[in-house]
C-alpha cells in the first residue's frame, strides 16, 4: 500500500537527505514507506530531480577521488588493492547514474541512410500475403 501522504508531508526533508547523500531507501524505510514510493511521487518535482542530480555528482566525485588517491599513493602493494575497489566502486556508481540520470546516459547518435519498415502480414509458409 503506497503512502503519498507521508511522501508529500515529508517532501522537502526527504529532499534535502537526498541532496546530502543519504540512499533514497534508507530515507523510505525511516519514514514507513516503500523506495518506490518516494519516487512516484516526487520525480516530477524539480527540487527533486535536482537532489537526485546532486547526489549522483557528489557519489561520482567520491569514487573518481578514490581512483586517483589509489593511483597516487606511494604504497605499491595496497594501491592495487584500493584502485580495484575503487573501479568497482566507480563502476557501480556510473552505472547506476546512468540509468537515474539523463546527463550521464552513453550517448548514441545516428546517422546514415534512411530505412523503411513494412509489416506485411504472411501466410504459414512466412509468404507475403496479397492486400486488396
Amino acid at each position: 500500500m503506497t503512502q503519498p501522504g507521508l511522501v508529500i508531508s515529508n517532501r522537502d526533508a526527504i529532499i534535502k537527505r537526498v541532496a546530502e547523500g543519504e540512499p533514497i531507501g534508507k530515507i523510505a524505510q525511516s519514514i514507513g514507506v516503500d523506495r518506490r514510493t518516494i519516487a512516484r511521487h516526487l520525480a516530477s518535482d524539480p527540487e527533486y530531480q535536482d537532489a537526485v542530480m546532486s547526489y549522483h555528482d557528489s557519489r561520482l566525485d567520491e569514487a573518481e577521488s578514490m581512483l586517483l588517491d589509489a593511483a597516487t599513493h606511494e604504497d605499491v602493494p595496497s594501491r592495487a588493492g584500493r584502485a580495484a575497489a575503487a573501479r568497482s566502486y566507480w563502476s557501480s556508481v556510473s552505472w547506476r547514474a546512468e540509468r537515474l540520470d539523463r546527463r550521464y546516459a552513453a550517448k548514441q547518435e545516428a546517422s546514415g541512410q534512411s530505412i523503411t519498415i513494412v509489416i506485411a502480414p504472411t501466410d504459414s509458409d512466412g509468404r507475403i500475403i496479397e492486400q486488396e
